[in-house]
């Protein structure tokens, strides 16, 4: 099913003239667009076997194409996530202007975008994408023990602490489960600062908890 020697037309509107024809451009029917050498054909395919557990799979934007572009690399794809790119065209889901065409984008040249013919005479390859997983909000709370005073703030915290009472903003709902916040505190004039106690990470007064630890 995924070869990086496929190519594709990409024909996806039935009410649009996207198809080439020796008497001009028509309108694709359904069965051009499911056909297995179509885009859309490809995408049902994939869709039907939840590659990697998902049926969600989709043709990228123009611009969702452009942030996978990495200049340092030839050709511009970190080969680590995306081996065997060849320099060469991609069709995105973006349309042009003139229905007949749709917007490609280049790994050979990252930052350059084009537009060409949907159609049998101008076949490219075709990466898929899906939205990201869902995310989840981790609610971070501190507290403060001890007599001092002082503050502490960082990812949506502003907790002041004053002999063990705090006051202030001294919790947050951290989105997502693969952030992290970085909290800091920063005792007043005279006290001392002892230590985090929950915190899996910190360096001096800076704790860096993971949202998923949270």
């Amino acid at each position: 099913m995924r070869d990086r020697s496929k190519t594709y037309t990409n024909y996806d509107d039935t009410n649009q003239n996207q198809k080439s024809t020796s008497g001009g451009y028509v309108k694709p029917t359904q069965a051009d667009i499911n056909a297995a050498s179509n885009s859309i054909g490809f995408i049902n395919a994939v869709n039907t076997v939840t590659l990697c557990g998902s049926a969600a799979w989709r043709m990228p934007s123009k611009d969702e194409l452009l942030t996978l572009v990495r200049p340092s690399y030839s050709p511009m794809i970190d080969p680590a996530f995306f081996p065997n790119t060849p320099s060469e065209y991609f069709w995105s889901s973006t349309p042009y202007t003139d229905s007949a065409f749709a917007w490609v984008r280049p790994f050979g040249v990252g930052n350059s975008v084009g537009v060409d013919f949907r159609s049998e005479g101008s076949r490219y390859r075709v990466r898929l994408v899906r939205t990201g997983l869902p995310v989840s909000n981790f609610l971070l709370t501190v507290s403060a023990i001890g007599a001092g005073s002082g503050n502490i703030t960082g990812g949506g915290i502003n907790c002041a602490s004053t002999a063990g009472a705090t006051s202030g903003i001294c919790s947050n709902n951290v989105v997502a489960s693969d952030s992290t916040a970085t909290l800091t505190a920063s005792p007043y004039s005279g006290n001392t600062f002892s230590g985090w106690s929950g915190c899996p990470t910190f360096e001096c007064a800076t704790c860096v908890k993971g949202a998923d630890a949270i």
